[in-house]
């Protein structure tokens, strides 16, 4: 019998300390914190577990059949003693300690997240209703006792902007300093792409820089003064320092 009790306590030991994987949702963040809760989205029919935005999905979205859009996501309510840990860091923090220093971009859009719920989670699918990035409202909500932050990397930001479609490509020239990259710098480089790629293929140029990965996603890539990302329908299909790279990319 005093057998049956050590092995029970043990188990439960093994058991009870650590995080449920049954009661953990891992997502990406969406729209920061609102107040003492933020949206945390899976996946969806559109872009599957990525989330989707940029010039040449913005039709593809307006276009949505609300009819026919399915996403797994919820409304993560945080309570006075959720625990917010960086899994890079180890750091650990309270909300009631940090909850009057942080604002709504304390969670940068597209920031990888693990929340461990206090109620049992179910998986849920919601239907018949407008795209997640637009409309967040009517979701299945839960309480976090834990979340796990993980820093935003530049290549999760930059497959937001990945086309959905083939044949389509979304070239992003990533800047390391705050100053902006000037309109004709972009016109000279797509002019140049324009006269070697095939006919068929649609190519855009965005510009991104360091200022706009630090205010909005919380992300600092500051080793490099310049990188080109060539994105498609599978996402990064090119990353270099080089524009003669990305000539001969299209040129092939």
């Amino acid at each position: 019998m005093k057998l049956l009790v050590i092995i029970a306590l043990f188990t439960f030991l093994l058991t009870g300390c650590g995080d449920s994987e049954d009661d953990i949702i891992s997502g990406l963040s969406i729209g920061g914190m609102m107040g003492n809760s933020f949206t945390l989205f899976v996946e969806d029919s559109l872009g599957g577990t990525r989330l989707t935005g940029g010039p040449f999905n913005f039709p593809i979205i307006e276009e949505l059949d609300e009819g026919d859009y399915e996403v797994e996501a919820y409304k993560i309510q945080i309570k006075h003693d959720t625990l917010f840990i960086n899994e890079e860091t180890g750091e650990e923090n309270y909300w009631y300690d940090i909850e009057d220093e942080v604002d709504w971009l304390f969670l940068g859009f597209g920031q990888k997240v693990r929340v461990h719920t206090v109620e049992e989670f179910e998986p849920f699918l919601s239907s018949n209703r407008p795209y997640i990035g637009w409309e967040t409202a009517l979701l299945p909500a839960f309480t976090a006792e834990k979340v796990y932050l993980q820093n935003p990397a530049l290549s999760d930001i930059l497959t937001i902007y990945a086309p959905l479609q083939e044949g389509n490509y979304q070239i992003m020239l990533v800047n390391s300093s705050t100053t902006d990259i000037y309109v004709q710098e972009l016109d000279d480089y797509l002019e140049e792409l324009m006269a070697i790629a095939p006919s068929h293929l649609n190519i855009e140029m965005m510009p991104f820089n360091n200022y706009f990965l630090l205010e909005m996603f919380g992300s600092d890539e500051s080793d490099f003064e310049e990188v080109f990302f060539v994105l498609n329908s599978t996402g990064i299909a090119l990353e270099t320092e080089n524009w003669d790279d990305v000539v001969n990319y299209f040129s092939e």
